[in-house]
């Protein structure tokens, strides 16, 4: 088997981008087995958008290991179910899970790294950092829900602030379809960012090559931000 140590890839100011996949489990295996995949890229398996069984779940993950590729194992879904597959996640070798809020506090115990995630408001999801930094996070990560461009330009100094504060990586990953809110959390908010192989698995999401476009043309300014 092959492992992976996120403290390597996922620290402060590394500005990685995950690869988030949300197709069906046969187009994904069918990559994974292809070589279709970038080993040198993070990939996210959102397993609750890819249709495949928790009978199923050990042996999936088994494949994606062996193949080499570096995985943040993500599952959305009712509370019971969520635990059950997370924990079988975990005994398959996981090195990285990101949870809900809601499901982080039932598996704070685990030795698993972890993304804690809250997705809602920005006030109340600034209001819960405390209550995420209690659950031994790897990665905080909020998703605030933006339905215009000054509700985000509002938000940015006190994101900037809470990145001063945390002593661990942030993911800022807000949603919505404004333009350019992504991409400028990427490079001046964030630690980490979400794109897509394909089809988006969350709203205002770019594909990994828009996402790429955007930072050729950075470089090419000249931008001392990446």
């Amino acid at each position: 088997m092959h492992f992976w140590d996120p403290e390597k890839a996922i620290y402060r100011g590394s500005r990685v981008p995950v690869v988030s996949l949300g197709d069906s489990i046969n187009v994904v295996l069918d990559a994974f087995r292809s070589g279709k995949l970038d080993r040198n890229r993070i990939y996210e398996l959102r397993y609750d958008l890819m249709g495949g069984s928790e009978e199923g779940l050990r042996g999936f993950l088994e494949e994606v290991v062996n193949s080499g590729i570096r995985y943040i194992f993500t599952y959305r879904g009712e509370t019971d179910k969520s635990l059950r597959i997370y924990r079988s996640s975990i005994e398959a070798g996981a090195t990285l899970i990101d949870l809900d809020l809601r499901v982080a506090r039932q598996l704070s115990n685990v030795r698993t790294k972890k993304i804690v995630s809250f997705h809602g408001s920005f006030q109340e999801a600034r209001r819960l950092i405390p209550a995420m930094l209690d659950l031994d996070p790897f990665v905080i990560k909020i998703a605030p829900k933006f339905s215009s461009l000054q509700e985000f330009l509002g938000s940015i100094p006190e994101v900037n602030q809470i990145r001063k504060d945390l002593q661990l990586p942030l993911c800022y990953s807000p949603m919505g379809t404004i333009p350019g809110m992504r991409f400028f959390s990427c490079i001046y908010l964030s630690d980490m960012c979400y794109v897509s192989w394909k089809k988006p698995t969350a709203e205002g999401q770019p594909t990994m090559a828009e996402y790429d476009k955007f930072i050729q043309l950075v470089h090419a300014g000249g931008s001392d931000h990446i």
